[in-house]
């Protein structure tokens, strides 16, 4: 992890096994939106990072969607 200098945004690098885009799809089904990593690169590369909104303020709902997050992600290990 790196400490951001600005941005609204956060890229984050999952573990090297996990694929974004099959991450995307099952979050989607929780109602998460996640921005899969491919999306950003011309090549399909970054196959396992996630692109995340930080902009809306903290609550509730982001945090019980950042814990289901880390579920789908610990059951994809």
């Amino acid at each position: 992890m790196t400490r951001p200098t600005g941005g609204y945004v956060l890229w984050v690098e999952l573990p090297a096994q996990i694929d974004s885009i099959e991450l995307f799809d099952r979050a989607l089904e929780e109602k998460i939106s996640v921005a899969p990593g491919p999306i950003f690169s011309p090549k399909q590369q970054f196959r396992n990072f996630i692109r995340l909104n930080c902009g809306a303020p903290w609550s509730q709902t982001i945090d019980q969607a950042l814990l289901k997050l880390g579920q789908i992600i610990a059951r994809m290990l």
